[in-house]
Protein backbone atom coordinates (compact mmCIF):
# COMPACT_ATOMS: atom_id res chain seq x y z
CA UNK A 1 0.00 0.00 0.00
CA UNK A 2 0.82 3.65 -0.24
CA UNK A 3 0.15 5.75 2.05
CA UNK A 4 -0.15 9.48 1.09
CA UNK A 5 -0.26 12.30 4.34
CA UNK A 6 -1.09 15.57 3.63
CA UNK A 7 1.65 18.07 4.61
CA UNK A 8 -1.96 20.04 6.05
CA UNK A 9 -2.24 17.56 8.91
CA UNK A 10 -2.33 18.93 12.53
CA UNK A 11 -2.84 22.52 13.89
CA UNK A 12 -3.52 25.83 11.53
CA UNK A 13 -1.59 28.14 13.22
CA UNK A 14 -4.56 29.47 15.21
CA UNK A 15 -5.11 26.37 17.19
CA UNK A 16 -1.82 26.20 17.84
CA UNK A 17 -1.64 29.52 19.51
CA UNK A 18 -4.35 28.61 21.76
CA UNK A 19 -2.98 25.20 22.52
CA UNK A 20 0.91 27.18 23.42
CA UNK A 21 -0.82 30.05 25.49
CA UNK A 22 -3.44 27.62 27.73
CA UNK A 23 -0.30 25.12 28.35
CA UNK A 24 1.65 27.91 29.57
CA UNK A 25 -1.33 29.35 31.69
CA UNK A 26 -1.62 25.66 33.17
CA UNK A 27 2.01 25.97 33.72
CA UNK A 28 2.47 29.53 35.19
CA UNK A 29 -0.81 28.58 37.78
CA UNK A 30 -0.18 24.56 39.07
CA UNK A 31 -2.31 25.96 42.10
CA UNK A 32 -5.02 27.46 40.83
CA UNK A 33 -7.98 25.99 38.65
CA UNK A 34 -7.95 27.21 35.06
CA UNK A 35 -11.31 26.83 33.36
CA UNK A 36 -12.02 26.88 29.61
CA UNK A 37 -15.74 28.08 28.76
CA UNK A 38 -17.15 24.94 26.76
CA UNK A 39 -14.76 23.33 24.05
CA UNK A 40 -12.13 26.05 22.80
CA UNK A 41 -11.73 23.80 19.79
CA UNK A 42 -13.71 21.16 18.67
CA UNK A 43 -11.64 18.38 19.26
CA UNK A 44 -12.57 15.85 22.20
CA UNK A 45 -8.84 14.49 22.04
CA UNK A 46 -7.32 17.17 22.98
CA UNK A 47 -9.19 18.49 24.91
CA UNK A 48 -8.85 15.08 27.01
CA UNK A 49 -5.48 15.66 27.22
CA UNK A 50 -5.01 19.09 28.84
CA UNK A 51 -7.63 18.17 31.10
CA UNK A 52 -4.73 15.48 32.39
CA UNK A 53 -2.69 18.55 32.91
CA UNK A 54 -5.40 20.65 34.92
CA UNK A 55 -8.03 22.13 32.77
CA UNK A 56 -11.45 22.31 33.77
CA UNK A 57 -14.00 22.44 31.09
CA UNK A 58 -17.29 24.16 32.13
CA UNK A 59 -21.09 24.85 30.04
CA UNK A 60 -21.89 27.95 31.91
CA UNK A 61 -19.51 31.16 33.29
CA UNK A 62 -21.95 30.42 36.62
CA UNK A 63 -20.29 27.39 36.85
CA UNK A 64 -17.02 29.27 37.65
CA UNK A 65 -15.68 30.71 40.75
CA UNK A 66 -15.30 34.03 41.35
CA UNK A 67 -12.03 35.22 40.57
CA UNK A 68 -10.55 32.44 39.02
CA UNK A 69 -8.94 32.15 35.51
CA UNK A 70 -11.22 31.84 32.66
CA UNK A 71 -10.01 30.65 28.56
CA UNK A 72 -12.79 31.84 26.53
CA UNK A 73 -13.56 30.22 23.18
CA UNK A 74 -11.09 30.54 19.81
CA UNK A 75 -14.45 30.55 17.77
CA UNK A 76 -15.82 34.13 19.80
CA UNK A 77 -17.65 35.25 22.81
CA UNK A 78 -20.38 37.20 22.97
CA UNK A 79 -20.78 40.55 24.75
CA UNK A 80 -22.81 39.46 27.63
CA UNK A 81 -20.20 36.58 28.31
CA UNK A 82 -17.67 38.91 28.79
CA UNK A 83 -19.34 41.42 30.66
CA UNK A 84 -20.43 38.60 33.56
CA UNK A 85 -16.81 37.57 33.75
CA UNK A 86 -16.21 41.37 34.39
CA UNK A 87 -18.93 41.22 37.00
CA UNK A 88 -17.47 37.81 38.48
CA UNK A 89 -13.81 39.50 38.52
CA UNK A 90 -12.52 36.51 36.48
CA UNK A 91 -8.94 36.40 34.65
CA UNK A 92 -10.30 35.62 31.35
CA UNK A 93 -7.82 34.81 28.46
CA UNK A 94 -9.07 35.58 25.43
CA UNK A 95 -8.13 32.97 22.60
CA UNK A 96 -10.36 33.70 20.05
CA UNK A 97 -8.78 33.21 16.38
CA UNK A 98 -7.19 36.09 14.31
CA UNK A 99 -9.86 34.88 11.41
CA UNK A 100 -12.91 35.11 13.79
CA UNK A 101 -11.72 38.34 15.27
CA UNK A 102 -11.20 40.03 11.69
CA UNK A 103 -14.85 38.75 10.78
CA UNK A 104 -16.29 40.31 13.63
CA UNK A 105 -14.66 43.75 13.07
CA UNK A 106 -16.26 43.11 9.79
CA UNK A 107 -19.46 42.55 10.83
CA UNK A 108 -19.31 45.14 13.39
CA UNK A 109 -18.11 47.66 10.53
CA UNK A 110 -20.84 46.84 8.42
CA UNK A 111 -23.52 47.10 10.82
CA UNK A 112 -22.61 50.78 12.11
CA UNK A 113 -22.44 51.44 8.13
CA UNK A 114 -26.11 50.92 8.09
CA UNK A 115 -25.53 47.55 6.59
CA UNK A 116 -27.79 44.35 7.46
CA UNK A 117 -25.29 41.64 8.05
CA UNK A 118 -25.90 38.56 6.15
CA UNK A 119 -23.61 35.82 7.13
CA UNK A 120 -23.05 32.49 5.37
CA UNK A 121 -22.59 29.54 7.83
CA UNK A 122 -24.79 27.04 10.13
CA UNK A 123 -26.86 29.16 12.54
CA UNK A 124 -26.17 27.05 15.11
CA UNK A 125 -22.56 27.14 15.06
CA UNK A 126 -20.89 28.91 18.37
CA UNK A 127 -18.97 30.76 15.75
CA UNK A 128 -22.28 31.98 14.05
CA UNK A 129 -23.89 32.89 17.65
CA UNK A 130 -21.35 35.09 18.83
CA UNK A 131 -21.57 37.35 15.59
CA UNK A 132 -25.01 37.39 15.88
CA UNK A 133 -24.34 38.63 20.01
CA UNK A 134 -22.03 41.70 18.20
CA UNK A 135 -24.59 42.67 15.84
CA UNK A 136 -27.71 42.33 16.73
CA UNK A 137 -29.76 40.89 14.24
CA UNK A 138 -28.25 38.42 11.45
CA UNK A 139 -29.36 36.91 8.43
CA UNK A 140 -27.56 33.49 8.29
CA UNK A 141 -27.50 31.95 4.88
CA UNK A 142 -27.19 28.00 5.07
CA UNK A 143 -28.05 25.33 2.70
CA UNK A 144 -31.45 25.06 3.68
CA UNK A 145 -32.14 28.65 2.82
CA UNK A 146 -30.79 27.50 -0.63
CA UNK A 147 -32.94 24.50 -1.35
CA UNK A 148 -35.96 26.46 -0.18
CA UNK A 149 -34.86 29.40 -2.51
CA UNK A 150 -35.92 31.21 0.40
CA UNK A 151 -34.15 34.07 2.68
CA UNK A 152 -35.91 36.23 5.58
CA UNK A 153 -34.89 39.69 4.27
CA UNK A 154 -35.73 43.43 5.61
CA UNK A 155 -36.87 46.70 3.94
CA UNK A 156 -32.91 47.39 3.66
CA UNK A 157 -31.16 48.36 0.66
CA UNK A 158 -27.88 47.81 2.02
CA UNK A 159 -26.58 44.53 2.44
CA UNK A 160 -23.10 43.25 3.48
CA UNK A 161 -22.01 39.38 3.22
CA UNK A 162 -19.36 37.26 5.17
CA UNK A 163 -18.78 33.86 5.89
CA UNK A 164 -18.15 31.33 8.51
CA UNK A 165 -14.36 30.88 8.82
CA UNK A 166 -14.86 26.96 8.71
CA UNK A 167 -17.27 27.58 5.77
CA UNK A 168 -16.80 25.03 2.42
CA UNK A 169 -15.23 27.44 -0.49
CA UNK A 170 -18.06 25.97 -2.81
CA UNK A 171 -20.93 26.65 -0.67
CA UNK A 172 -19.89 29.87 -0.19
CA UNK A 173 -19.61 30.44 -3.81
CA UNK A 174 -23.04 29.11 -4.61
CA UNK A 175 -24.35 31.30 -1.76
CA UNK A 176 -23.11 34.41 -2.98
CA UNK A 177 -24.19 33.39 -7.01
CA UNK A 178 -27.68 32.87 -5.51
CA UNK A 179 -27.52 35.94 -3.14
CA UNK A 180 -26.66 38.04 -6.12
CA UNK A 181 -28.48 36.51 -8.64
CA UNK A 182 -31.87 36.38 -6.70
CA UNK A 183 -32.36 37.62 -3.33
CA UNK A 184 -30.59 41.21 -3.62
CA UNK A 185 -31.69 42.57 -7.02
CA UNK A 186 -30.88 46.42 -7.26
CA UNK A 187 -29.77 46.63 -3.55
CA UNK A 188 -26.24 47.65 -2.39
CA UNK A 189 -23.94 44.90 -1.81
CA UNK A 190 -20.70 44.67 0.04
CA UNK A 191 -19.30 40.88 -0.06
CA UNK A 192 -16.39 39.50 1.88
CA UNK A 193 -14.35 36.18 1.75
CA UNK A 194 -13.93 35.67 5.13
CA UNK A 195 -12.90 31.68 5.26
CA UNK A 196 -9.69 30.90 6.86
CA UNK A 197 -6.85 30.03 4.22
CA UNK A 198 -5.91 27.15 5.52
CA UNK A 199 -9.59 25.84 5.66
CA UNK A 200 -9.32 26.48 1.74
CA UNK A 201 -5.94 24.82 1.58
CA UNK A 202 -7.18 21.82 3.29
CA UNK A 203 -9.98 21.65 1.32
CA UNK A 204 -8.10 21.90 -2.12
CA UNK A 205 -5.89 19.24 -0.19
CA UNK A 206 -9.01 16.64 0.22
CA UNK A 207 -9.67 17.06 -3.30
CA UNK A 208 -6.45 15.87 -4.82
CA UNK A 209 -6.18 13.03 -3.04
CA UNK A 210 -9.98 11.92 -2.87
CA UNK A 211 -9.69 11.73 -6.85
CA UNK A 212 -6.29 9.84 -6.55
CA UNK A 213 -7.31 7.11 -3.73
CA UNK A 214 -8.96 4.40 -2.71
CA UNK A 215 -9.77 5.79 0.52
CA UNK A 216 -9.00 8.82 2.67
CA UNK A 217 -9.50 9.26 6.63
CA UNK A 218 -10.27 12.58 7.64
CA UNK A 219 -8.99 12.81 11.54
CA UNK A 220 -10.81 15.05 13.56
CA UNK A 221 -13.59 15.52 16.13
CA UNK A 222 -16.93 14.99 15.49
CA UNK A 223 -18.06 18.28 16.41
CA UNK A 224 -15.72 19.69 14.38
CA UNK A 225 -17.36 22.24 11.09
CA UNK A 226 -13.84 22.31 9.26
CA UNK A 227 -13.65 18.46 9.38
CA UNK A 228 -16.97 17.88 8.45
CA UNK A 229 -16.33 19.89 5.35
CA UNK A 230 -13.50 17.96 4.80
CA UNK A 231 -15.65 14.62 4.73
CA UNK A 232 -18.31 15.92 3.01
CA UNK A 233 -15.78 17.02 -0.05
CA UNK A 234 -14.23 13.85 -0.33
CA UNK A 235 -16.53 11.54 -0.08
CA UNK A 236 -18.30 13.48 -3.26
CA UNK A 237 -15.48 11.27 -5.36
CA UNK A 238 -14.08 8.17 -2.94
CA UNK A 239 -14.43 6.25 0.00
CA UNK A 240 -13.94 8.27 2.80
CA UNK A 241 -13.61 7.55 6.97
CA UNK A 242 -14.14 9.77 9.52
CA UNK A 243 -11.71 8.96 12.47
CA UNK A 244 -12.46 10.93 15.83
CA UNK A 245 -11.26 7.84 17.74
CA UNK A 246 -8.52 5.16 17.12
CA UNK A 247 -11.79 2.86 17.75
CA UNK A 248 -13.73 4.10 14.63
CA UNK A 249 -11.16 2.26 12.33
CA UNK A 250 -11.70 -1.32 11.53
CA UNK A 251 -8.74 -3.08 8.82
CA UNK A 252 -11.76 -3.89 6.33
CA UNK A 253 -11.41 -0.36 4.99
CA UNK A 254 -8.15 -0.47 3.82
CA UNK A 255 -8.45 -4.47 2.42
CA UNK A 256 -7.48 -4.73 -0.82
CA UNK A 257 -6.78 -0.96 -1.59
CA UNK A 258 -3.58 0.19 -3.05
CA UNK A 259 -3.97 4.20 -2.23
CA UNK A 260 -4.41 5.49 1.20
CA UNK A 261 -4.60 9.01 1.85
CA UNK A 262 -4.59 11.02 5.20
CA UNK A 263 -5.76 14.72 6.21
CA UNK A 264 -6.93 15.88 9.32
CA UNK A 265 -8.93 18.97 10.59
CA UNK A 266 -8.04 22.51 11.52
CA UNK A 267 -8.13 21.48 15.56
CA UNK A 268 -6.82 18.02 15.44
CA UNK A 269 -3.34 17.37 16.96
CA UNK A 270 -0.52 15.87 15.11
CA UNK A 271 0.10 13.07 17.89
CA UNK A 272 -2.85 11.84 17.23
CA UNK A 273 -2.17 11.71 13.34
CA UNK A 274 1.10 10.12 14.13
CA UNK A 275 -1.10 7.61 16.29
CA UNK A 276 -3.21 6.87 13.52
CA UNK A 277 -0.22 6.21 11.18
CA UNK A 278 1.25 3.81 13.61
CA UNK A 279 -2.05 1.84 13.30
CA UNK A 280 -1.75 1.63 9.71
CA UNK A 281 1.60 0.69 9.83
CA UNK A 282 1.02 -2.06 12.25
CA UNK A 283 -1.36 -3.24 9.54
CA UNK A 284 1.08 -3.51 6.92
CA UNK A 285 4.64 -3.68 6.89
CA UNK A 286 5.22 -2.95 3.41
CA UNK A 287 3.61 0.57 3.57
CA UNK A 288 5.33 2.81 1.64
CA UNK A 289 5.07 6.49 3.28
CA UNK A 290 4.43 9.16 0.34
CA UNK A 291 3.61 12.95 0.70
CA UNK A 292 0.25 13.98 -0.77
CA UNK A 293 2.42 16.72 -3.42
CA UNK A 294 3.92 13.43 -4.80
CA UNK A 295 0.52 11.53 -5.57
CA UNK A 296 -0.19 12.94 -9.47
CA UNK A 297 3.78 11.97 -10.13
CA UNK A 298 2.20 7.90 -9.16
Amino acid sequence: MELFVSDSCGFCVGVRHAVSLIESVLKENPDSPVYSLGMFIHNEKEIERLKLSGLKVVDSIDDVPDGSIILLPSHGTPPEIKEKCRQKALESVDLICTYVKKLQEIALSLKREGFDVVMIGDKDHPEVRAVRAIVGDLIVVDKAALLNDNLNLSISNRYGVISQTTQSLEFYREAVDWLLGKAFPKKEVRVYNTICWDVVERQAKVQELASQCDVVFVLGGRKSANTRRLFEISSETTMTILISDLSDFLPDYVKGKERIGIISGTSTPMWFVDKFIGLLNSLDADIKMKKDGDINGQ
